[in-house]
């Protein structure tokens, strides 16, 4: 798979999701169990670190990180709240709106 195909932080369980499981394990993805707290301060503390070795050297073999920061999906009618872990490693943030 392209080196420059984004890695994302998933809800615990779609590794196991047929292709897109096997996508998702190899382009590096965090994986997160929302109704526990441990794991999902784990895959922020991972998110922060990945973000922030990228930020440092954008040439390094780390994926980039492609973040939804509302951490859910929505009905598309309105932006939920944002969470912090996108912006906790304190690298530049790129805004992308998909339709």
């Amino acid at each position: 798979m392209s080196r420059s195909w984004p890695a994302f932080v998933a809800k615990e369980g779609i590794d196991k999701v047929p292709i897109v499981g096997y996508i998702s394990q190899h382009i590096g993805c965090i994986y997160a169990m929302r109704a526990i707290k441990e794991t999902s301060k784990s895959a922020a503390v991972q998110l922060k670190d990945r973000i922030a070795a990228k930020a440092i050297d954008p040439t390094s073999s780390v994926r980039p990180m492609l973040v939804f920061p509302e951490g859910t999906t929505t009905n598309g009618r309105y932006l939920c709240k944002f969470k912090t872990g996108a912006f906790l490693a304190g690298a530049p943030v790129r805004p992308v709106v998909m339709h």
